[in-house]
């Protein structure tokens, strides 16, 4: 083993709770781009509760030789899970985000309402933004395309908040030029460099 490796002189980002934003994925011309407009249509959806998990997997085909056995793996699929429990309700962004149904307030009634049916839930780029409470560096996962895939259950609890779980999938998104898609970035960030 090599110990004069220096790894950059890089400095870790300790992984932790952060915050989520979505918009719709029809408000965004390029999700690999937004720009300053696009950005300020996402939308800080609820405090998470207690973190967030990011999971890539890969399905495989073996390609077997006759004389040689395994030659190699080939990626048929790219499978990208985001999870998190959002302790705060808001009725307009479960209804615009997570089912796809509308939303109607009346201010002489003083309701709001969301009724559940058969919809499809709407394509949507998501954002979560780690940052690191001792160097202030960000970790930044976008997902470019992701539909919300997830159960929801209400637990009504006088002693602890309820975490309502979100559970998005990854879509393809193409780039056009070699046929490749893409799912997700990662972004670490440093704001004390910003001139």
């Amino acid at each position: 083993m090599n110990d004069n490796l220096n790894y950059q002189n890089s400095e870790p980002i300790v992984l932790g709770s952060g915050e989520l934003y979505l918009v719709k994925s029809s408000e965004i011309s390029d999700p690999s781009a937004l720009t300053t407009e696009e950005e300020a249509k996402l939308i800080n959806v609820g405090a998470i509760n207690s973190g967030a998990s990011v999971t890539i997997s890969k399905d495989l085909i073996d390609v077997y030789g006759k004389n040689r056995g395994l030659i190699k793996k080939i990626a048929k699929a790219t499978n990208v899970t985001f999870k998190t429990g959002i302790i705060s309700f808001i009725l307009k962004n479960v209804a615009e985000f997570l089912y796809g149904v509308d939303y109607v307030e009346d201010a002489v009634a003083g309701t709001k309402k969301i009724i559940i049916g058969d919809e499809n839930t709407p394509a949507c780029y998501l954002r979560f933004i780690h940052t690191d409470k001792e160097s202030g560096k960000q970790l930044i996962v976008n997902i470019y395309k992701t539909q919300f895939v997830g159960e929801n259950e209400f637990n009504f609890d006088d002693e602890e908040a309820t975490a309502v779980n979100y559970e998005f999938a990854g879509l393809p998104v193409n780039d056009g030029a070699g046929g490749k898609n893409s799912y997700v970035e990662f972004i670490e960030y440093d704001p004390s460099l910003e001139a």
